[in-house]
């Protein structure tokens, strides 16, 4: 059995329901699909106009009706005219689509022992003619190869409009010799009053079949204003589950007909259903005693016919291909006699009913869908509810879903709209369908869910070109009862998608070749002429609330600076990756990065607020001033102000306008010189600086990965493999991290001794007697991310354990953490609640300015982030604390990897079990490759990412390409080599002087302190900036983007990659590390310069204590011979103690300090051999840096 990644899952849960084997279901592995196995008709129509659809000529053909045209090169020799074998094909111009009824002829003249058709209603039109000549074919064969032959098709109860089956077996067996011994059954199922026969199938020797969703309509589907559809062909064992199938529905009319005879109705009843029942029902059979065929009512097959014949049916395929076929019992999943009242309103559970909802929510890209409708015309049979929480729960997770229905009020040519009507729906009702599944059934914001239909909810009226109607503007009608999964698995049968209970069959393929021959000829064909109808009803609501979205994210990368982090290494690939696939894929990498924080909005409204006054950053209204600085000082500790400053804040007014003005006026009565904007920068600046801010207990988890989670030279290592996995990376509790004021923090219960905090990090070192050294930089999330409702306080970075026996806690691991909710003692806690309020203050303040300044509307957009804060809340109210949330979503993904098939249900209980105790680490797609994070300006660097991502920039770089190259071979680069130079060892030493980096510490605690992200971003703006200051006024005729983006593509990038690839000896690590070097040599020779002074200074220190001591040593030799003569004189007793006691004490100061000067002459001569070795590593750099430079500073790109 080969694996397959959906049906196995399917067959899993079908286990789970319905006993196999099964009728309604089975599954097979050796199937064939051969060439032109896909019939979708009317074929080789897309991007045709109407006209050029090959018609039909008409004729006086007995058959056909068609004209014989036996000298017209484009005529076509139809096989499905030879009525015997060795006869000749009459040649035709039968029009469009001629393929299908001729594969239908072929696969029934290719039955030598069982032949099952199961249709709608009886075959009509050239469908008629080819089954006909196929059955006057086969009557001409030996005998021993004439197949019996079964066909079912139906009208449902009481026969309106009647059929009579000696009309049709009259008209299929038109030229058989009676004489020629035939076995043919034909019956008209009719379940119940709103249950029949839908299913279409054609299975002949349990071999080969054709299934799918046509019926056998010659005039709807083959002549004039065709129908759209879709079956399929195939070789293999699928082919017997199709006869199993059909099968069931003959055990059901015979079961039937059985339960007539022991009926207890009275006689006057049971014989006029009877009656009607012989018209039903009826043979073409050999009758030895007349020696010919005839026709008889009331006749069915021997119920184990094909039960007897089935181990005959020997499959010899040697196929691959994975298919499951799948179908509905209806009302024939028991044998009474009439129908249950509820029947049509209340189905039972059906296999193919759950396995489409199944394959639905297993969808992880996309989803592709060509339908008539999502529910009957007149509102006959509903919408189906449970399909559309699934669309929306797929929309969700960002899966993109198309769907082609047929148009409204398609009608077959001529017909009244109730007759054989094929009608649709308009795209805006089914979107406003799945809004109304979305807010009411997923409880999702109106907006949120309206902005995920807008972008992955796309429905399309069919089309076939530029041709919106056929003539006479009839609307063109699609009958399709196909979809694909995850451009992998597809279905093909007779189930439409609407709640209806009828029978139906299908098949459900995974190949993912043949799933691309699908796409390629079917869907894309259809989708690209059928898109252009697609409905986007919420385009406007949704642009409004996009733009306050983008504005809440440029919020939320302020404070979360993971999210900030992680965005910002996507963006910067743009710095290396230009072309125009790198740059899709960043663009989608961005729009992932924002769906999945939690905000409805897309990359390019970000773009267009950072373009927005609110987030230039370097204007002088929103930077932060002394007086501003001074106001959130006081807000954290004056209660009064802050009172004063919330009822400002929180007054309704008419405009924020007005809100915005009279804040600045309250600011200016309490005496700050400052505006709204400031107050929020000077916050965000504050927070930086201030330990305080982030007061709280946090529950940690640690990954045992070497710090390879959140460290940015980890990240960068070239031996890190984007998809590496790190399932088995030990994961567990973290020591509790507690902070109680400002560098007051303690670890596992104990107090750090001399913790640094700068720039938003903290930083310990275990050589200042802590247990620990360790490195996390704090961050705040503000908005429920998509599968985490999380809201709070976090921090992430790396620990350094002593090295102990303790197998978990050892060496450098990743350290992330989160505060956790308020118990009930720190709800009591003033402190805790007071610097709640000043955030929540300072928040909506923030809202509050953007809004103004971005021109967004304040209030609704206030209230939809807190609606949307509260939704995921509520629709997670089982989760009660970070780690269970966290859990829970590990678990889902546990289970949707075992439904997946990727892990055993062993392993599934195992994962339980490891989720209970430890968090798996948390946002894996930071430690996959590395991050950037702007030095310069973002809303620059998206305007160049828009610039590129342009349609016409192509056109634009092919242009200026070669002008711009040839210009930069000419550049002096080796300036651009010193300016690089000068650059990275000036962001170094600023590092050094802000406390950043601790040159006390090991090499790699050093190196772990530089954040290579800013280094690589500050180099692509020294590279740039040199190039444009040389060539830019060369092409004065374009934009300010237009050649910074020319130049990125075609010099900055290519340079800088030259300069940061991974190679170990990369030209920027270099220049790092010398300038890191040169830092460290100057602190050595200070050190040194230091401890040679506090060495001096001891030596002095020694000698005055060593004249002191010899005094003390004279005074008391002189005391004790005083005491020689006067023993007993109680002064120079007392005399004689202190001078002893100060001599000890002066020679136990002198050992100390005598140590201490052997303690630093170590230091001095540790000191100078660390300069000996930096110096060595310092001229191995410069080596390695001048090789390095000739090849990369040479000359152009």
């Amino acid at each position: 059995m080969l694996e397959t990644q959906y049906i196995k899952v399917l067959v899993e849960e079908l286990n789970k329901k319905y006993p196999q084997p099964n009728a309604l279901w089975n599954c097979a592995y050796d199937n064939i699909l051969e060439k032109d196995w896909l019939f979708a008709t009317p074929t080789n129509c897309f991007g045709k106009k109407y006209t050029e659809f090959p018609m039909r000529v008409e004729g006086d053909d007995p058959d056909f009706g068609l004209k014989q045209c036996s000298d017209l090169p484009e005529a076509v020799a139809l096989q499905s005219s030879i009525k015997t074998p060795g006869g000749h094909a009459k040649r035709f111009m039968p029009g469009h689509s001629y393929n299908f009824f001729e594969e239908i002829y072929k696969l029934i003249i290719s039955a030598e022992k069982f032949v099952d058709i199961t249709t709608l209603s009886p075959f009509t039109g050239y469908f008629l003619s080819a089954l006909r000549n196929a059955i006057t074919y086969i009557s001409n064969k030996e005998e021993s190869k004439r197949p019996i032959i079964r066909i079912v098709y139906s009208n449902p109860l009481p026969n309106i409009p009647p059929l009579v089956v000696s009309d049709f077996l009259n008209e299929i067996t038109r030229d058989v010799d009676e004489k020629s011994k035939m076995e043919i059954y034909v019956s008209i199922l009719s379940s119940s009053f709103t249950s029949w026969n839908h299913s279409k199938i054609i299975a002949v020797d349990g071999t080969r079949a054709i299934v799918g969703g046509h019926n056998m309509w010659g005039p709807h589907y083959l002549e004039t204003n065709p129908v759209f559809d879709v079956s399929m062909k195939l070789n293999g064992t699928s082919a017997i589950h199709a006869h199993c199938y059909a099968d069931n529905l003959w055990d059901y009319m015979i079961n039937m007909n059985e339960e007539l005879s022991k009926s207890t109705f009275p006689h006057n009843n049971i014989v006029r259903y009877i009656e009607s029942e012989k018209m039903l029902h009826g043979s073409y059979k050999f009758n030895t005693a007349t020696n010919k065929n005839e026709i008889k009512t009331m006749t069915y097959p021997d119920k184990n016919v094909f039960k007897n014949i089935k181990d005959s049916l020997s499959n010899q395929s040697v196929g691959s291909i994975p298919i499951l076929a799948i179908g509905r019992s209806a009302e024939t999943y028991t044998s009474y006699l009439f129908p249950r009242p509820d029947s049509y309103l209340i189905p039972q559970d059906e296999p193919s009913d759950d396995i489409f909802i199944k394959l639905v929510s297993l969808a992880k890209k996309n989803i592709r869908m060509s339908l008539q409708s999502f529910h009957l015309s007149f509102k006959v049979a509903g919408y189906n509810d449970k399909l559309f929480i699934e669309f929306g729960k797929a929309i969700q997770k960002g899966v993109n879903i198309n769907i082609v229905l047929s148009n409204p009020y398609s009608i077959y040519d001529t017909l009244k709209l109730a007759s054989k009507q094929y009608g649709g729906e308009e795209p805006c009702d089914i979107n406003e369908k799945l809004l109304n599944i979305m807010t009411n059934e997923l409880h999702m914001a109106e907006i949120t869910a309206k902005n995920l239909i807008n972008t992955y909810f796309n429905v399309a009226s069919i089309r076939y070109s530029s041709d919106k109607n056929y003539p006479n503007n009839a609307p063109i009608p699609n009958h399709a009862k196909t979809f694909m999964i995850d451009d992998t698995v597809f279905y093909i049968g007779s189930q439409n998608q609407y709640v209806c209970d009828l029978n139906e069959f299908g098949y459900v393929v995974e190949d993912p070749e043949k799933a691309q021959e699908y796409i390629n000829s079917y869907f894309n064909p259809l989708w690209n002429e059928s898109k252009s109808t697609v409905s986007k009803i919420f385009s406007d609501d949704v642009t409004k609330e996009e733009n306050s979205e983008a504005m809440l994210f440029l919020l939320e990368l302020k404070k979360n600076k993971r999210l900030k982090k992680i965005w910002n290494k996507v963006l910067a690939k743009q710095n290396l990756y230009t072309s125009k696939e790198s740059i899709e894929e960043i663009r989608e990498e961005l729009n992932k990065i924002i769906f999945n924080a939690g905000f409805v909005t897309n990359e390019k409204r970000v773009a267009e607020m950072l373009n927005t006054a609110f987030f230039k950053e370097d204007r002088k209204e929103n930077l932060p001033s002394s007086e501003s600085d001074r106001f959130v000082k006081e807000l954290l500790t004056n209660k009064q102000l802050l009172d004063d400053f919330l009822k400002v804040v929180d007054t309704d007014r008419d405009s924020f306008e007005k809100s915005d003005e009279d804040i600045t006026k309250f600011l200016k009565s309490k005496g700050y010189n400052c505006n709204s904007s400031q107050v929020i920068a000077s916050f965000n600046q504050l927070r930086n600086h201030i330990l305080e801010y982030w007061s709280g207990n946090y529950d940690t988890w640690c990954t045992n990965d070497g710090g390879k989670s959140y460290d940015e030279t980890d990240m960068q290592s070239k031996d890190r493999k984007d998809n590496e996995k790190l399932d088995d990376e030990k994961v567990f509790n973290g020591p509790e991290l507690i902070v109680t004021g400002n560098l007051d923090v303690t670890i596992d219960g104990i107090k750090l001794v001399k913790p640094n905090y700068i720039d938003g990090v903290l930083s310990w070192d275990i050589t200042e007697g802590n247990d620990t050294s360790g490195r996390i930089t704090f961050s705040e999330i503000s908005r429920p991310a998509l599968i985490d409702n999380f809201v709070g306080n976090e921090f992430f970075g790396i620990i350094i354990f002593k090295n102990t026996n303790d197998e978990l806690r050892k060496g450098k691991v990743s350290y992330y953490g989160r505060i956790h909710n308020k118990d009930e003692g720190e709800k009591n806690n003033p402190k805790y609640n007071y610097l709640w309020y000043v955030l929540s203050a300072l928040a909506t303040l923030s809202i509050m300015v953007a809004s103004i300044k971005c021109k967004c509307r304040c209030k609704s957009l206030m209230e939809r982030d807190a609606d949307e804060k509260l939704r995921r809340r509520k629709k997670n109210d089982d989760d009660q604390s970070p780690s269970s949330s966290k859990s829970s979503s590990i678990d889902d993904k546990a289970e949707r990897e075992f439904e997946l098939g990727n892990i055993t249900e062993g392993n599934l209980e195992d994962r339980y079990r490891y989720n209970a105790d430890a968090l798996t680490h948390f946002n894996r797609q930071d430690s996959s490759e590395m991050y950037n994070e702007e030095a310069g300006s973002m809303a620059f660097d998206m305007e160049i990412f828009h610039t590129i991502n342009n349609p016409v920039y192509e056109d634009l770089r092919l242009k200026y390409s070669e002008k711009v190259r040839k210009m930069s071979e000419g550049l002096p680069w080796n300036f651009c080599q010193n300016e690089l130079d000068e650059a990275v060892a000036h962001q170094i030493k600023k590092l050094v002087e802000g406390g950043s980096i601790n040159l006390e510490n090991d090499k790699d605690a050093v190196t772990d302190a530089v954040d290579m992200t800013r280094v690589e971003y500050m180099s692509k703006a020294v590279i740039i900036d040199f190039v444009s200051s040389n060539i830019e006024s060369e092409f004065s005729e374009l934009s300010a983007s237009e050649i910074r983006a020319v130049l990125s593509t075609e010099v900055v990038s290519p340079k800088l990659k030259q300069i940061i690839s991974d190679e170990e000896s990369s030209y920027l690590k270099e220049s790092v590390e010398a300038a890191l070097l040169k830092e460290k040599d100057h602190y050595l020779i200070e050190n040194s310069n230091k401890i040679l002074q506090k060495i001096s200074d001891l030596s002095s220190d020694l000698d005055k204590m060593q004249s002191e001591s010899d005094s003390a040593r004279d005074a008391l030799k002189k005391v004790q011979e005083e005491l020689k003569y006067k023993k007993e004189d109680p002064d120079l007793i007392e005399q004689e103690k202190k001078l002893n006691k100060e001599v000890e004490d002066l020679v136990k100061k002198q050992k100390e300090k005598a140590e201490e000067v052997d303690d630093l002459k170590r230091k001095s001569s540790k000191n100078e051999e660390d300069r000996e070795n930096s110096d060595r590593a310092k001229k191995d750099v410069d080596k390695r840096k001048v090789e390095n430079g000739r090849r990369i500073f040479n000359g152009g790109v």
